[in-house]
């Protein structure tokens, strides 16, 4: 599968993320996402059940683990923290790093031998990498 599926429940007034799941979606020749025949939520974030695709990228990062969208990298020749994107007017994935206010992004094959992965926007990890004295 070259992707995978972020699952999200409604507690209150937020969506919390569950888990990721690496099988049993399909994605229809429409776009729709589906799970034994049934139309899966990505649309409408009010929703008690609320399904993300995040696609994988073609290339690793230098320790030849996958990447997704939205994953979180560390790019060693910068010292930065990034964000996997996909860029549709470039059709291409980029890294989006947040600078002074501003979000900067690189072309993702530009950087893929220095970048690592960190964790992901899903499971609140920049607030542990911070904490653990890496740049933001």
């Amino acid at each position: 599968m070259d992707y995978r599926v972020a699952v999200f429940r409604r507690a209150e007034n937020r969506l919390v993320f569950v888990k990721f799941a690496y099988s049993g979606y399909a994605i229809a020749p429409d776009g729709r996402l589906m799970r034994g025949g049934r139309e899966c939520n990505t649309q409408d974030r009010r929703q008690r059940r609320f399904y993300e695709i995040n696609h994988k990228l073609p290339k690793t990062d230098r320790l030849g683990r996958d990447l997704y969208e939205r994953d979180i990298v560390f790019d060693s020749r910068f010292g930065t923290l990034s964000t996997v994107l996909w860029n549709p007017s470039g059709c291409a994935f980029v890294l989006a790093t947040k600078n002074r206010g501003f979000t900067i992004k690189y072309r993702y094959c530009d950087f893929r031998d220095s970048v690592e992965l960190v964790g992901n926007e899903y499971q609140n990890i920049l607030n542990q990498i911070t904490a653990k004295g890496m740049t933001k």
